[in-house]
């Protein structure tokens, strides 16, 4: 079943099985090699550096300030919402977009 576009993040991705999100949401510890891995991702896709304790997001619908997602540092998400938009998928320039968005998430 299709989720609706409220329970995706802006980019298309759904929360419910990330790491980071079951960590902060219900307090289970994460694994050193995903802390590594979100480490690099984060620094490839975003071009910040985060620590572990930083490791933490609500989803990026959240509007509390203590998520490192959420708190600006989203190029895809900042975008979404400059133009009012409630995700890529309504973009009419999603397939010329240089952020790493995936139309086929939205299938």
């Amino acid at each position: 079943m299709a989720k609706a576009i409220h329970e995706l993040g802006y980019c298309g991705e759904d929360c419910e099985p990330c790491h980071i999100y079951h960590a902060t949401v219900f307090g289970e510890a994460l694994a050193p090699e995903v802390i590594k891995r979100w480490q690099e991702d984060i620094k490839k896709y975003h071009g910040v550096e985060v620590e572990p304790e930083q490791l933490k997001c609500h989803g990026c619908r959240y509007e509390g300030e203590d998520d490192f997602f959420t708190f600006k540092r989203c190029p895809i998400r900042g975008c979404c919402q400059s133009r009012e938009i409630p995700s890529c998928k309504f973009c009419p320039d999603i397939e010329t977009c240089p952020w790493e968005v995936h139309p086929a998430r939205f299938s």
